[in-house]
């Protein structure tokens, strides 16, 4: 039986930040959207170290857009190197992901 879809706030002051797991009890699958201000990464730090090795994988990673109250967490997230965190894919609303408007 399939655990339920858990979604959680983190404490992203007056951004986003989503920690969202699904599937199997032996084996959640994670997304996590947007990381809020950097002041949200300690908090997500800690809940990324509470998991084992082995289990610290993302299936995505979405980056709604550039704002700090957004995107000021994911980016000690992408350069801290010793969580040993990954992602199956990253979703990221840049300018140059928007479709040509002369198309």
């Amino acid at each position: 039986m399939a655990t339920p879809l858990v979604i959680d706030m983190l404490p992203a002051e007056q951004g986003d930040a989503l920690w969202i797991e699904y599937g199997p009890a032996d084996h959640r699958s994670r997304v996590l959207f947007d990381a809020g201000t950097p002041n949200t990464w300690p908090a997500l730090r800690r809940r990324i170290e509470a998991l084992p090795a082995d289990s610290r994988h993302f299936e995505l990673l979405v980056v709604s857009h550039v704002d700090n109250d957004h995107i000021g967490g994911v980016l000690p997230l992408l350069r801290d190197d010793s969580l040993g965190v990954t992602f199956g894919d990253i979703w990221f609303n840049g300018y140059h992901h928007l479709p040509d408007p002369e198309l």
